[in-house]
């Protein structure tokens, strides 16, 4: 599992979030044509990992996180404001502020992984912190991702991982 940022801005003026959170899903609107990086990165993205939906500002040095999810299924949805995406369950819907630390510049892309550690903190902290039953079970998830980075266990199927999101 990993945790992946996405912008949800459409030519620069037009914030699709909500309609992301409405339709649980996330993507791009960039045709093959325009952006087979993407589409294939978005490809890419596995059941279980945890997407954010954010935007950030240069002036202020902030990333907003608009909703935080979890992929899943590996279905590819069609859907009218995306070319190409992914299915989510969204654990938490509530905006928030991080200050964007170190040299990372790629919050400005339209999909990335995280890496920087204090950040990754901070979006499993706020998944822990919720009070939703779903929640909980996905911090079972995160406790056995710790455990398997630690050595302690093996990873999760996406099956097994499902089976426990989806209980």
């Amino acid at each position: 599992m990993a945790i992946y940022g996405i912008g949800a801005n459409y030519d620069r003026n037009r914030d699709v979030s909500q309609d992301f959170i409405d339709n649980n899903i996330i993507g791009t609107g960039w045709t093959l044509e325009e952006a087979p990086d993407i589409h294939q990165f978005i490809k890419s993205l596995k059941v279980g990992d945890i997407v954010f939906l954010k935007s950030s500002s240069i002036r202020t040095h902030e990333i907003i996180v608009k909703a935080i999810g979890v992929i899943n299924n590996n279905e590819i949805p069609v859907h009218q404001i995306i070319q190409i995406g992914r299915n989510v369950t969204w654990l938490l819907k509530d905006e928030f502020r991080l200050p964007e630390s170190g040299k990372n510049n790629v919050h400005q892309n339209t999909i990335f992984e995280e890496f920087d550690p204090e950040i990754q903190q901070e979006i499993i902290n706020k998944i822990a912190s919720h009070s939703s039953e779903n929640n909980q079970l996905y911090k079972d998830v995160l406790e056995a991702r710790k455990d398997f980075q630690e050595g302690k266990c093996y990873p999760a199927t996406p099956e097994e991982i499902m089976q426990v999101i989806s209980s």
